[in-house]
């Protein structure tokens, strides 16, 4: 964990920031350190000259960068956390049910590889019986690629996620 002055000096920058630059701050800590640039803004709900604009200020103050054209990541994953912290509970679950919502619609012909990540943001909606059969296919998947340790940790997840839906 951050040390209470470290995390208020992260916070304090983040604060500094516009609401446009926080609305996409906040849907990327959503989505993890990296992420596709149109999955954020589609996710955060901003487009057109908004989106450059909210961008162009995280890349300008750090917050974000620009690893590869169109892919962003976090300057530090310690800005991911602390952003993430401060997402109240219905705003963290609205987040993350957008990027599911997204990511299923976006992800003709590449579904399997992100059956995992579709799981874990339909469990943070807390849809735990949506989240089971993503978590469930995608321990099978890694079962069939002798990925075993993850496998693991999926059927884990999907058997948790079988008895939370029953109760």
């Amino acid at each position: 964990p951050l040390p209470g002055s470290l995390r208020e000096l992260v916070g304090r920058r983040l604060g500094a920031l516009s609401a446009l630059a926080r609305a996409l701050v906040e849907a990327g800590c959503v989505l993890g350190r990296e992420m596709d640039e149109d999955l954020l803004a589609e996710v955060a709900g901003i487009g057109g000259a908004e989106r450059l604009e909210g961008m162009a200020e995280l890349l300008a103050r750090q917050v974000l960068e620009e690893p590869a054209p169109g892919r962003l990541r976090f300057g530090h994953d310690k800005l991911r956390e602390v952003a993430y912290a401060a997402l109240a509970g219905p705003r963290r679950r609205e987040l993350h049910h957008r990027a599911a919502e997204t990511l299923e619609s976006r992800a003709e012909g590449r579904r399997e590889a992100l059956l995992a990540e579709l799981g874990h943001h339909w469990e943070q909606a807390g849809e735990s019986g949506k989240a089971r059969p993503f978590y469930l296919r995608a321990a099978r998947g890694a079962k069939q690629s002798s990925a075993f340790g993850e496998a693991e940790r999926l059927y884990r997840e999907a058997i948790d996620r079988l008895g939370r839906t029953q109760l």
